[in-house]
Formats: C-alpha cells, structure tokens, sequence
C-alpha cells in the first residue's frame, strides 16, 4: 500500500471537495456551471477536467504583463532576501493586490 504525502493528500482533498461543491450546483440547476470562482471545469465521458486558464490570463492583462514569458523559477535559487536590498515600492498596492490574487 502506498502512502500519500500530506500535500498530496490536501490536493486530493481539494480537488473532492469541488467535486461535492459541483455536485451540488448540478443538483440545484441542472448542468455544472463551467466557471466557478477562477476555475473552468469541463465535464467530458472521462470525467472532470479543472483549470484555471482564464483566471491566469485576467490576472495577466490587470497586471500588465501579458508579454512576460514563463521561466521555471522566478528569481535565483537560494538567493538570501533582505528586507533592507532593493528599493521599496513608492505604492505597493498593485504588489499587494497581485500577491491576493495567487
């Protein structure tokens, strides 16, 4: 028998518990809606499939980096931050808002 990790195991309980939550929708109106809170879901003959790529691309065009180009890791590998490096913002409330947005 295999053992699932805990993050495994908190995915799998995400992803039943949207499956509970369409379930329901389904029940109350009569078909899954197919946009739900940032996730498309698209009932096919082998199941649900979940994304969320209309989410990511909204979230693109209101940050105006529609053009960046996807990179595996965002910053350097085990680069030590500071608090005191770099310049501060003048107005970290498009930072904030985007960081609420993941």
């Amino acid at each position: 028998m295999t053992l699932l990790s805990p993050a495994m195991m908190l995915l799998l309980l995400i992803v039943l518990f949207l499956i509970s939550i369409l379930n329901l929708l389904s029940r109350i109106f009569g078909h899954y809606p197919s946009y739900l809170i940032g996730i498309h879901v698209i009932n096919t003959e082998n199941g649900l499939h979940i994304h969320q790529r209309k989410y990511v691309i909204d979230l693109l065009h209101r940050m105006k980096i529609t053009g960046a180009k996807p990179a595996p890791t965002p910053c350097i590998s085990g680069a030590k931050l500071s608090k005191l490096s770099g310049d501060p913002l003048t107005d970290p409330t498009e930072y904030r808002s985007m960081v609420r947005a993941l």
